[in-house]
């Protein structure tokens, strides 16, 4: 299951990519929310039509987050070519151009 954390200093929010995967989200939460702690698992608005705002370290005991320093999370990076496009050649000029120039706007 993939989802979207969002963390907002000791919040995350939790968006899955899938709306029929916000149940299993939920479940996984409130099972990482042991006791009390589960009013803390509260539903938010946003990616893909919804999602849940918890307290970081709920979100980690879940699995969903797996860092707790998002500057050390690198930006997803878009895929690149494995090689390089070949290198395009250089078209070959014609004289027959240059001969003709002449004749059009040069005044002797």
């Amino acid at each position: 299951m993939r989802v979207i954390a969002e963390i907002h200093g000791d919040i995350a929010e939790i968006h899955p990519l899938e709306f029929a995967a916000r149940e299993a989200v939920a479940a996984k939460l409130l099972a990482a929310a042991a006791g009390d702690r589960r009013r803390e698992v509260r539903t938010a608005t946003g990616h893909n039509g919804g999602g849940f705002r918890v307290p970081l370290e709920i979100a980690q005991a879940a699995g969903l987050v797996l860092d707790d320093d998002p500057a050390a999370v690198e930006e997803p990076m878009l895929a690149t070519a494995a090689e390089p496009a070949p290198a395009k050649t250089a078209r070959r000029t014609s004289s027959r151009g240059k001969a003709d120039t002449g004749a059009l706007g040069g005044g002797a």
